[in-house]
């Protein structure tokens, strides 16, 4: 399995994208949904690093264990302060997938700064990735549409694709 800074590194390499105007649309598609997976995975590591966040800023503004504790439903929950910043999604990733973003953390987190400091700058790392991702999916997915436009691409090609599996 590689890990999860090895799948983003490759989709983010210019090697990824530098050839889509000459690519198959099947190996676009491929690139693309290869993105989509990989953009999942990276947002719902930020997801749990904010969750994260939100819980050591809780600890430290109370001292009182109970009050902490009767708090983190609404921390955890669609009420915390993260949860409105970016787009919704539902996230469903495998259990490797899972796997990928508990050994990000480990090793972002692992290190001599402060927690918070290391909580914050690996908020920071994933969100540039985001970015980055989404620079990328707005690559392929305007190659497709250009496909589509042009002629190179047909909806009966991808209901033939969809038919096959």
């Amino acid at each position: 399995m590689a890990s999860l800074r090895e799948e983003v590194a490759e989709v983010l390499s210019p090697s990824f994208i530098d050839d889509i105007g000459s690519i198959s649309v099947e190996e676009l598609r491929r690139r693309r949904d290869q993105a989509i997976h990989i953009e999942s995975v990276v947002s719902y590591t930020r997801r749990l690093v904010q969750a994260m966040i939100d819980i050591a800023e809780a600890s430290n503004a109370t001292s009182d264990s109970s009050e902490l504790i009767g708090e983190l439903s609404e921390i955890l929950s669609d009420g915390n302060p993260h949860s409105s910043a970016g787009r919704l999604v539902e996230v469903e990733i495998s259990e490797e997938a899972s796997l990928q973003a508990d050994q990000f953390l480990q090793d972002s987190l692992a290190g001599p700064p402060s927690k918070s400091d290391r909580l914050a700058e690996t908020e920071r790392e994933i969100s540039e990735m985001r970015q980055q991702l989404h620079s990328v999916l707005d690559l392929l997915s305007s190659e497709l549409v250009e496909q589509y436009k042009n002629g190179r691409a047909s909806v009966e090609g991808l209901l033939e694709d969809v038919r096959k599996g």
